[in-house]
């Protein structure tokens, strides 16, 4: 994989995705019920990086993206329901990509089953340039790759925007 993202053609396109942790909407000054997690909202991220060519640098570059969801299902609606906003994401950088290659991790529920080998079958339908996707897979497991990096950086962000006094409430 490390070779595939070094040396991608003008058409290819790296996307590696991962959900993180549900993320758990926190207020800076919370009743003592709701600290505790009593009712506390969640949302559920999903994190990614593409890789792919940038014609602005000449060169490629990675692009962190995450899409969040009240929806905590991770099952393979929700699934595609977020990777479709990264395939565009990948189709709005660079306009050429033909070929996406995935990489996720696989957990059965999510990435790797019929269902999804299904959707892949009909993507054609709603991205007429995309000719070709491989889905490469790893361990299950979380803090791994890249992804993981992305949600841990945005939960500790927020963590620290709600010590500074703001709340994140949706």
């Amino acid at each position: 994989m490390k070779n595939l993202k070094e040396n991608l053609t003008l058409s290819e396109a790296v996307i590696r995705v991962d959900f993180s942790e549900k993320y758990a909407l926190k207020y800076a000054e919370e009743i003592q019920s709701l600290h505790f997690g009593g009712s506390r909202q969640q949302t559920s991220l999903h994190t990614s990086v593409i890789y792919t060519q940038h014609f602005s640098v000449g060169a490629i570059q990675p692009v962190s993206v995450c899409t969040i969801s009240r929806c905590i299902r991770h099952d393979v609606a929700a699934t595609w329901a977020h990777l479709i906003p990264l395939i565009q994401r990948a189709l709005d950088i660079n306009p050429f990509n033909t070929t996406i290659h995935f990489l996720t991790d696989s957990p059965v529920s999510q990435y790797r089953n019929k269902y999804m080998f299904y959707i892949i079958t009909t993507i054609q339908n709603d991205f007429d340039f995309i000719s070709r996707i491989t889905w490469n897979y790893t361990e299950a497991g979380h803090g791994k790759g890249a992804p993981d990096g992305v949600g841990a950086v945005l939960k500790r962000t927020a963590d620290k925007m709600v010590s500074y006094g703001r709340d994140i409430g949706n």
